[in-house]
């Protein structure tokens, strides 16, 4: 006698569907990674973006241009002004970003580099929610005479 199979057996649709359920999870897991350091990496290339445009606001105006970084009620920007006009929209960091100013304050660059010596100020990021100690951080190092930056 001939049997004929025209489906699955019940175990080898419960096995199909927990390797589904296991690729799933595993899927997740690894695109909560993927986007939160896309985060900070979103954070890192707005400052970069910001000390590029304030160094050649700088020489294309001919005056000082300050970069100033915000920290009030749980926004995070950064503005560019020319003594007290802002010149660009600030930029907003994503929600899940904080960073510590840099002190002593804002950041100014000149227009032609004769500021002296100055010294390298960092920025420190970091998210603001992680599970324990699992919190990504980051430094963005701005040397203002020159508008170099270096993140670490």
């Amino acid at each position: 006698m001939k049997s004929s199979r025209n489906a699955f057996t019940l175990i080898e649709l419960i096995t199909v569907m927990a390797i589904v359920a296991i690729l799933s999870v595993a899927g997740i897991a690894s695109y909560r990674g993927i986007r939160r350091g896309a985060e900070i990496r979103a954070a890192e290339s707005m400052i970069r973006t910001s000390v590029v445009m304030a160094r050649q606001q700088a020489v294309l105006l001919r005056e000082n241009i300050t970069l100033s970084f915000n920290s009030n009620s749980g926004t995070n920007y950064i503005a560019l002004k020319n003594g007290v006009n802002i010149l660009h929209n600030t930029l907003t960091f994503p929600s899940s970003i904080e960073f510590e100013a840099p002190l002593p304050g804002p950041i100014t660059f000149e227009p032609h580099g004769s500021g002296g010596a100055k010294p390298p100020v960092v920025v420190k990021l970091r998210e603001r929610t992680g599970v324990g100690t699992d919190l990504l951080s980051s430094e963005v190092t701005i040397w203002p005479l020159t508008g170099v930056t270096k993140i670490k």
